[in-house]
């Protein structure tokens, strides 16, 4: 049940974080972000299972959000509404982070039984979720379909590391 949870929970902040930032709402994406993930950590994780999660969730939020600043810095990802523009991903990436690396927490069980497939789970995945940004107009790949299968090569070989050598 609380896999469900930590899943629904995702997509909600995912949506809503794209939603408001469609309407030019990038701080109030990130506070929703932080607000559903600080509910997601200390009342549906058991965090005692999870010994290393300060270290996981620090390690992947910055990275994931320095991967998408260097991506923003370098114009191979356009984010719209970013108030950071042209050094940092907007604050609206920030809250993604950082409710994707409470997501893998509350995962942690599952994704341990998935660790020898989270390069193709990335792959495919990092990607799709990125095309979502596009759909609902708040980034843009520049370079088109090419940005979308470096982003799922970079993230097939970060995602498995972060989580190996973190969680």
């Amino acid at each position: 049940m609380n896999n469900f949870l930590f899943i629904l929970a995702y997509y909600l902040v995912w949506l809503g974080s794209l939603i408001l930032a469609s309407y030019n709402l990038p701080w109030f994406a990130l506070a929703f972000s932080i607000m559903i993930s600080a509910i997601q950590l200390y009342y549906f994780s058991d965090l005692s299972s999870v010994p290393t999660w300060k270290k996981f969730f620090f390690c992947m939020t910055f990275i994931g959000f320095c991967v998408d600043s260097l991506f923003s810095f370098s114009s191979f990802i356009r984010f719209y509404f970013n108030p950071w523009q042209p050094f940092l991903a907007p604050p609206w990436i920030l809250g993604l982070w950082i409710n994707f690396s409470v997501l893998c927490i509350g995962l942690n069980s599952l994704l341990k039984q998935l660790q020898h497939y989270l390069w193709i789970i990335a792959l495919l995945v990092f990607p799709a979720v990125y095309l979502g940004g596009v759909a609902y107009k708040v980034a843009i790949f520049p370079l088109g379909t090419p940005s979308s299968i470096v982003l799922g090569l970079v993230w097939m070989l970060l995602f498995p590391l972060v989580f190996r050598n973190t969680l």
